[in-house]
């Protein structure tokens, strides 16, 4: 079946289903681009939480080294009871990194397990113990020992910090490249299902105006012209005037359209050449 068979209702109902088909299409596609936005987003708050807690656990490194110096130095319980404070920093941020779930980091802090497994036995079995002796030489060793060993941790979580600081700005950009994408679809989407509507309309008006412009001006020509033709012939065969001659000047609408307008002009082709049989 064309279109040009369809009818009015037809045709309004198609285009009204192909803007509405554009549009639900424009919202699936903004809603999962959306989606993805979002998730972008929960993945650059995981990224800048890891990134606070890599600088706790540098926070926390530091200040192990801060406190166990100043024991080597002094032998005060006091740096004990802060570096044992200082772990617990460290341990935690290692934690709120090792759940960012990124295999770099779980890479680079199984490379410094040994290292700091070591630095622990070091600090418990050598330093504090030499430094609740008296035994200055000891201390200074087990000082020595356990400086080396938290120096490789701290490379270690500055290596992290700095593989998640760069996660987090891809993690950032990502998302808003992915918002910004979302936000260029509903806006095409919106433009287009704008143009569908509007050359929907511009087509359904132009052949709706063809069609009444055809039927209205063979209408004038018959009322105009035909049928003035043939009232005056008629007037002239009753007056006995049988040589007035009268012909139609009405053409026939050319293929009309399958629609209401169509049938119109169907009709209008039918008093046409009833009239013209007449003349």
């Amino acid at each position: 079946m064309t279109l040009r068979r369809w009818k009015l209702a037809h045709k309004l109902g198609a285009g009204f289903g192909a803007v509405i088909v554009l549009f639900l299409g424009a919202l699936a596609l903004t809603v999962h681009l959306s989606g993805t936005a979002d998730e972008r987003w929960r993945d650059f708050a995981r990224s800048s939480e890891a990134t606070d807690g890599a600088a706790r656990q540098i926070e926390g490194i530091r200040a192990q080294m801060a406190a166990q110096a100043a024991y080597a130095a002094t032998g005060r319980a006091r740096y004990r009871a802060e570096f044992e404070r200082a772990v617990a920093i460290a341990t935690e941020g290692s934690k709120v990194v090792g759940a960012r779930g990124d295999r770099v980091v779980a890479e680079i802090s199984a490379s410094a397990e040994a290292s700091d497994a070591l630095h622990d036995r070091a600090v418990t079995t050598k330093l504090f113990p030499a430094g609740e002796r008296g035994d200055r030489a000891a201390t200074l060793a087990a000082f020595a020992e356990v400086d080396r060993l938290v120096r490789t941790g701290l490379q270690a979580a500055d290596r992290i910090a700095a593989h998640i600081d760069a996660l987090r700005r891809a993690d950032a950009a990502a998302a808003k490249h992915a918002t910004a994408t979302a936000r260029r679809v509903a806006i095409v989407a919106g433009l287009l299902g704008i143009a569908l509507s509007a050359g929907i309309a511009f087509f359904l008006i132009r052949a709706i105006r063809r069609a009444v412009g055809a039927i209205t001006g063979r209408l004038a020509t018959l009322a105009d012209g035909d049928a003035t033709e043939l009232a005056d012939g008629l007037a002239r065969v009753a007056a006995g005037d049988l040589t007035r001659a009268v012909h139609a000047r009405t053409p026939a609408i050319e293929a009309p359209g399958g629609d209401e307008l169509g049938d119109i002009a169907r009709s209008v082709n039918e008093v046409r050449g009833r009239t013209a049989v007449s003349l």
